[in-house]
């Protein structure tokens, strides 16, 4: 399995928080598993 930089890891990471971010300022709904990323980076 190929595996990929740390920093590369972060900004994906960054992303993906921003976009569900995102998606609930707008009013729409998570899945639990998005809620759970949601709680963990908040902590």
């Amino acid at each position: 399995m190929d595996s990929i930089s740390p920093d590369i890891a972060k900004k994906l990471l960054h992303r993906d928080y921003a976009n569900l971010a995102q998606r609930v300022q707008r009013g729409g709904n998570l899945s639990r598993s998005e809620r759970v990323v949601l709680t963990l980076q908040g902590s």
